[in-house]
């Protein structure tokens, strides 16, 4: 399907996206879908997120705290939003203990057209988060939850990127994708290369100031995240490790047939979605 969202990122066409959903449903590669409820990701560069340093405080006060913080930092009117957060940790600031509040907003035309499409379905939202979550959490193992990982992860049209300390910590998003990735001589050639670095390297730079810990390495994901030298040059840009992040990680396959590695990175959204709930 083509031109299925709008440049404002809402679903063009629900009813078209509800058409071609019910028959990938009819027949699966494997088994039978009896799920009625759906876990849904939204695009990360309509989202808006960040961790809050609040002191500790009463539900209703730190429901006004959040409230604040949103209009200052959100340029877009808070009644054309819905504005969600939870606490996600502590930290000491040398005098008192303060609370770790991730905000996340997202436009309510936007939800609205995902959940539009979900009713048409006959189905039953259970949770929307964004995609970079989505991805951080079939990817990072519980051996590497103390990690501080940078996650990349390359769609067609759009870079996602996050620092995942526990929570995530801090986002970003750029308009450069596999659409601006060709492969040459087997190798991929990538003229907004250094485009993708610059943010990476600000993302970098912002968290390791602001937290006083260094980030260990990369997870790369997405449709061409296994291209020939991608992860190598990336690596070389920005001075970092760079894996090809493993979305089955978390979870076994067995007994299904095993999916080929080059294609696993494309599957981490949708992993990450099917763990919510069962990974904490």
């Amino acid at each position: 399907m083509k031109d299925i969202f709008s440049p404002q990122g809402v679903i063009a066409n629900p009813q078209a996206v509800a058409n071609e959903i019910k028959e990938l449903l009819k027949k699966p590669n494997w088994g039978k879908i009896r799920a009625e409820r759906v876990n849904l990701s939204l695009p990360e560069e309509k989202i808006f997120s960040r961790v809050l340093e609040l002191p500790q405080m009463s539900e209703a006060e730190l429901s006004d705290a959040v409230q604040w913080e949103a209009e200052q930092y959100i340029p877009t009117p808070l009644k054309e939003l819905s504005l969600d957060y939870e606490i996600v940790g502590t930290r000491s600031n040398g005098k008192e203990i303060l609370n770790e509040v991730l905000m996340i907003a997202a436009p309510q035309n936007i939800i609205n057209s995902y959940l539009e499409v979900i009713d048409k379905l006959g189905l039953e939202p259970y949770n929307i988060e964004t995609n970079i979550q989505a991805v951080a959490r079939s990817m990072i193992s519980s051996k590497a939850k103390d990690e501080a990982i940078l996650v990349i992860d390359i769609g067609g049209k759009t870079t996602s990127m996050a620092v995942f300390d526990k929570t995530v910590r801090i986002t970003g998003s750029i308009p450069v994708g596999g659409e601006n990735i060709s492969v040459e001589s087997k190798k991929a050639s990538f003229p907004e290369i250094d485009t993708l670095a610059s943010e990476l390297k600000k993302l970098i730079n912002y968290y390791e100031e602001k937290d006083d810990k260094k980030i260990a390495r990369a997870f790369l994901c997405g449709g061409s995240a296994c291209l020939p030298s991608l992860k190598e040059e990336i690596a070389q840009k920005i001075n970092l490790e760079v894996e090809i992040g493993n979305p089955w990680v978390n979870i076994s396959t067995y007994p299904l047939k095993p999916i080929p590695k080059a294609e696993s990175p494309r599957y981490a959204n949708a992993i990450g979605l099917a763990l919510n709930g069962v990974l904490k």
